[in-house]
């Protein structure tokens, strides 16, 4: 009931309880200029646009060293929930003066690309496979890695875990281990002393609100386990006083990696007296040490990876997974061909309410499908 909510989230109607809900999917979009993301003078920039397979037009820049002359090793940068490819400004300054180009673009749902929603990994990872075949399709990368933080970091394990075979080596920078599991934390350290039963019908309410408007499931979100089928050199960092994305989180997924793994601790030196308050660990500024270990890490593993032009990228097939997390093939529904912001609840509930689209949305192969790019030079 309505009291029950405001008792365990402090809301008084339905109308806030799903301001609770839009935190996990639908946060405030970044806004940035095109100078702030024009790049440093030593990169040449290449603005594009990726077409998702949801229809979502993706806005996307690759950012190459300007004294290219051939195919160069490329980071594929996924950014966090509420991000955008501004945040990869970072990255950028730091791999391209080695000769590492910089591919980046913002989630559906984020930034400057269309989309009502975000699902934290679960259609984001379909937007990490349309930039890869760009970056295939486009002759100037020979290997591919990735680097994500935050729901990036997340979506990169996902990815990987179905394409670790044509990616040289991933940066997870502050992952979550389980949707669900993130999702009940937040809802216990809101409310101390909430019980867990109490916790459990909380975290069904968020389940199938989520579902409804967006057709993802917390439940089959589980980079953690997904990590255990990934092979590839894999750096992981967190910040130490991080509270969002806790250091056991990432703990947990280290766990089940099975690739070389490495861990670097993310800290900052204390700030001297007087100084202004620093922003939460999550989203802090990642310092100096951390890009660091990072930018050595990329270029030990880059080279080692496969020639992305020697992978085909077609026998990877896209997957959702069961209630099991048994990888089941991805087919996607006609209705999905108009897919503006608008409809994006009406859709959600006409997949869940119709058995026959609900199966085909879930899994069951429908047709084949693949992905348009356009390119804007």
């Amino acid at each position: 009931t309505q009291s029950t909510w405001g008792t365990i989230f402090g809301f008084g109607s339905t109308e806030k309880m799903n301001r609770y809900v839009d935190m996990f999917i639908k946060p405030k979009r970044m806004r940035y200029s095109d100078e702030e993301i024009a790049g440093p003078p030593f990169a040449r920039k290449i603005d594009l646009t990726l077409v998702n397979r949801r229809g979502h037009r993706l806005a996307a820049s690759f950012y190459a060293p300007a004294s290219e002359m051939g195919p160069v090793p490329c980071i594929l940068f996924c950014h966090g929930k509420g991000g955008s490819r501004k945040t990869a400004l970072p990255a950028i300054n730091l791999m391209v003066p080695m000769g590492v180009a910089v591919f980046c673009f913002d989630f559906a749902g984020c930034g400057r690309s269309e989309g009502g929603y975000i699902t934290l990994g679960w259609y984001e990872r379909e937007d990490v496979e349309v930039a890869l075949r760009w970056l295939q399709s486009s002759g100037r990368v020979s290997q591919v890695a990735l680097w994500g933080r935050s729901m990036g970091a997340a979506t990169s394990l996902l990815f990987a875990s179905d394409f670790s075979a044509a990616i040289s080596a991933i940066v997870v920078d502050s992952p979550f281990h389980s949707l669900r599991l993130l999702a009940k934390d937040f809802c216990t350290d809101r409310v101390r002393g909430l019980p867990g039963l109490v916790a459990s019908v909380a975290i069904w309410y968020v389940r199938n609100r989520i579902r409804h408007r967006t057709g993802a499931d917390i439940n089959l979100l589980n980079p953690a386990e997904r990590s255990a089928t990934i092979t590839i050199p894999g750096l992981f960092g967190v910040a130490r006083e991080d509270s969002f994305t806790k250091p056991s989180y990432v703990s947990a997924v280290m766990a089940y990696y099975r690739g070389e793994k490495e861990f670097h601790d993310i800290f900052w030196p204390p700030l001297p007296p007087g100084a202004p308050q620093p922003t939460h660990p999550h989203d802090r500024e990642r310092p100096q040490d951390w890009y660091q270990h990072v930018s050595t890490f990329l270029m030990r593993n880059i080279s080692r990876g496969p020639p992305i032009n020697s992978i085909n990228l077609d026998l990877f097939p896209s997957t959702n997974w069961d209630r099991n997390g048994i990888p089941i093939p991805r087919a996607i529904p006609s209705v999905e061909k108009d897919r503006s912001p608008q409809r994006e609840d009406l859709y959600a509930s006409r997949a869940q309410s119709s058995p026959s689209l609900a199966m085909s949305y879930y899994g069951t192969p429908v047709r084949a499908f693949s992905s348009s790019i356009h390119s804007l030079k």
